[in-house]
């Protein structure tokens, strides 16, 4: 645990002993007025991403293939500009898909956050072909593809940033 000074201890907010040694420590972070498209943002990790974007100001573009109407609804629900795309992030077209309706919808893109992935628990010596094939497409080629097919919208808007989230279960 940080101890706060007495000084920071009087002034910041109650609780997060973090926030009390910097209390402004989440007003760095803000992101007011950039749009941020996060795949796979429906649950878990992706979605808690996705509502902390939203929280710093951001306007979320969540591309996923389900739950997506749920964490929405929620996010509107909260306050926030959020909006949910339909699609197979492993189909070759869908970045192009996306980014373009991101586009069209906000005017801009500066946020890419790559989450979407899957994991596939087991005895690797019985590890089909085909998971494998299915493990990669996602984890791996779909992150490729959304990176490449977001660099001209990222470089137009300037100050742009990518976040790849990757877990070692995926590749376990």
């Amino acid at each position: 645990m940080i101890a706060a000074s007495k000084s920071a201890a009087a002034t910041a907010p109650k609780g997060n002993p973090i926030m009390k040694e910097y209390p402004d420590l989440l007003g760095r972070f803000r992101v007011d007025g950039k749009v941020a498209l996060v795949t796979g943002g429906t649950r878990g990790i992706a979605l808690a991403i996705t509502n902390a974007l939203a929280q710093a100001g951001a306007r979320v573009f969540i591309g996923g293939r389900k739950l997506g109407e749920k964490a929405e609804r929620m996010l509107r629900t909260s306050g926030h500009d959020a909006s949910f795309l339909a699609c197979d992030l492993t189909e070759p077209a869908a970045p192009a898909r996306l980014i373009d309706a991101v586009i069209a919808g906000a005017g801009r893109l500066d946020i890419l956050v790559n989450n979407a992935g899957i994991a596939i628990h087991g005895d690797t010596a019985e590890f089909s072909d085909e998971d494998l094939d299915r493990l990669m497409s996602l984890n791996f080629d779909a992150v490729f593809r959304w990176y490449r097919a977001t660099i001209p919208a990222l470089r137009a808007a300037g100050g742009s940033a990518v976040v790849n989230v990757r877990s070692m279960s995926g590749i376990a």
